[in-house]
């Protein structure tokens, strides 16, 4: 891979699609790796819009023409050539194709034409010359047939230069959208870990030069930025450790491959492509209720909606029924340390509609084990509900909700602290 940054007319260039296939390809990894001649090469760049350009072009190169019979399959059909299965291909086009069975029969035509006038009878001179003249209106009839067949082959020749447009132009999309996906996560990668490593930077150096001290309920809590906490003492020690490192850190610890595997939220389908409705909650979070809220935007002009519970593990899946308002609640519990995924089917003038589309990730959850509900419950008694502590163990098993609602009350007995705020943007990053 090269070192150097691309030229200006390098990067010309690659927009404009004028590089060879080697050279566009080099350019495409150098910038997967390089952040400033990727930002030089989407400046004022719109990426959807060559997207819909090209696949506009798709469409219509589809709609000029379709694929019909050569002229040489249609001459071997009428003379009885093309026995066994092209034969059974050319038959079966033709009961679909009416303008290539047009065309046969006018060979067929054109051939009963011929044979004709093989056999002349013997006649006067006057009926000769009649004669004459059928055998000059067969010399036009052999001329309009001679045109004819150069037209099909025309029209063969420009269906075959249009596969070949639709067929490069397929390719070119491919490429387009393989290094563009490539390059968005690439970017999307560096970008969240230079917030990290900046977050992380700026709680530890807070955190190193004074202690943290914040006032929780009926208690203030302080920690000397090692080890030492107080305030806390009726709680046990294995709750404990998690303050003290999310207090030493300055981050709170989120289970980051809760989900890995299982696609991500709701997305949108494609450039420019507004879904008709789209889910809510829950979505990629652990619940402490076995028997979760379901809740999605309405769809303007719906009759009726049903929602699809997918167990990822047994594959089981469970439905609620016909329903007209946005929102639904099992009747019977789900199973806890369960993974799920969920959608939404939306009928509307006898059409359906879905959530997540075909396009977009699946929107998972998580039903909280009952070995982890009874801990949380007994930390929350224990520390007389301490807004800091259940934040932090709420985080730790992926309860985003219930750790937001912690972390506001934190704030707001707290207004200033740069802990707080830390620990807010933590949970807004895992919400995403």
């Amino acid at each position: 891979m090269r070192s150097e940054h691309l030229t200006e007319n390098e990067i010309d260039r690659c927009r404009t699609k004028v590089m060879a296939a080697g050279e566009l390809f080099a350019a495409h990894d150098h910038m997967a790796a390089c952040d400033a001649c990727y930002y030089r090469f989407t400046e004022g760049e719109d990426l959807d819009g060559h997207y819909d350009f090209i696949l506009s072009e798709m469409r219509e190169a589809e709609h000029e023409t379709a694929p019909h019979l050569r002229y040489e399959e249609m001459v071997a059909y009428v003379n009885g050539q093309n026995d066994g299965a092209d034969g059974d291909v050319s038959r079966t086009h033709l009961e679909e194709c009416s303008q290539c069975d047009s065309d046969v029969a006018d060979l067929r035509l054109f051939k009963s034409t011929i044979g004709g006038a093989d056999h002349p009878k013997t006649v006067s001179q006057g009926v000769f010359g009649r004669q004459g003249f059928g055998i000059r209106a067969l010399q036009l009839s052999l001329a309009a047939a001679a045109s004819v067949l150069l037209l099909l082959g025309a029209v063969w020749l420009a269906t075959a230069t249009l596969r070949s447009r639709v067929d490069s132009l397929q390719g070119q999309l491919a490429q387009i959208r393989s290094a563009d996906e490539t390059l968005r996560e690439q970017l999307s990668e560096d970008r969240a870990a230079r917030e990290l490593q900046a977050v992380s930077s700026s709680a530890t150096s807070s955190t190193a030069s004074a202690m943290v001290t914040l006032k929780d309920g009926v208690s203030e809590i302080t920690f000397d930025g090692k080890s030492a906490l107080s305030g806390l003492e009726s709680v046990p020690n294995k709750f404990l450790e998690p303050v003290k490192s999310a207090l030493r850190s300055g981050r709170l610890s989120i289970p980051a491959v809760l989900f890995k595997g299982y696609g991500g939220g709701v997305t949108r389908s494609g450039a420019g492509v507004e879904e008709p409705f789209h889910l809510i909650a829950p979505a990629k979070i652990t619940v402490a209720s076995n028997r979760p809220a379901f809740r999605w935007t309405p769809m303007q002009g719906a009759e009726r909606y049903i929602v699809y519970v997918r167990d990822s593990a047994s594959d089981e899946q469970i439905e609620s029924g016909p329903l007209t308002s946005p929102e639904w609640t099992p009747d019977k519990p789900l199973a806890s340390g369960r993974v799920y995924s969920w959608s939404v089917e939306a009928l509307k003038d006898g059409q359906r509609y879905y959530a997540p589309s075909a396009e977009s990730s699946s929107v998972v959850f998580k039903i909280l084990e009952g070995t982890k509900a009874q801990e949380l419950e007994q930390a929350k008694r224990a520390s007389h509900n301490s807004h800091l502590l259940m934040s932090v163990l709420y985080a730790r098993e992926g309860l985003i909700t219930e750790a937001q609602k912690e972390l506001r009350a934190l704030k707001a007995e707290n207004p200033r602290s740069d802990q707080v705020k830390s620990f807010i943007s933590d949970l807004r990053r895992a919400a995403r």
